[in-house]
């Protein structure tokens, strides 16, 4: 159901949170920051969404624990972001360049 809804774009990062969780409350200005880096054209080969899994439990079958990050290309899941905790924008931006670039996918599709 989740490809249904953010297929629009090639490459989806989604943010599934819930309202009343407390990491996800923390996480958020590091998402917003993530995002706006993004909205600026730096990295144009990704989009960004955020489920309320509290509200939208039909979108969040497949989610075991908020948050959680996952990146899909073409309505497909591709992986989850694994926080380490003490999160920074470099460190997804380095996740997303290296998930998004096609001469890295081609190389990891290879092995």
């Amino acid at each position: 159901m989740v490809s249904q809804v953010f297929s629009v774009l090639n490459h989806r990062f989604i943010f599934f949170r819930s309202s009343r969780c407390g990491h996800c409350i923390q996480f958020m200005p590091v998402w917003k920051e993530l995002s706006a880096e993004y909205e600026k054209g730096a990295h144009s080969a990704v989009s960004f969404g955020s489920v309320d899994c509290y509200f939208y439990r039909n979108l969040c079958s497949n989610i075991n624990h908020t948050p959680t990050l996952n990146l899909y290309r073409d309505g497909e899941y591709v992986e989850e972001y694994t926080r380490s905790g003490v999160e920074s924008v470099q460190s997804m931006v380095d996740f997303l360049v290296t998930k998004t670039n096609p001469s890295t996918t081609a190389e990891v599709a290879a092995q």
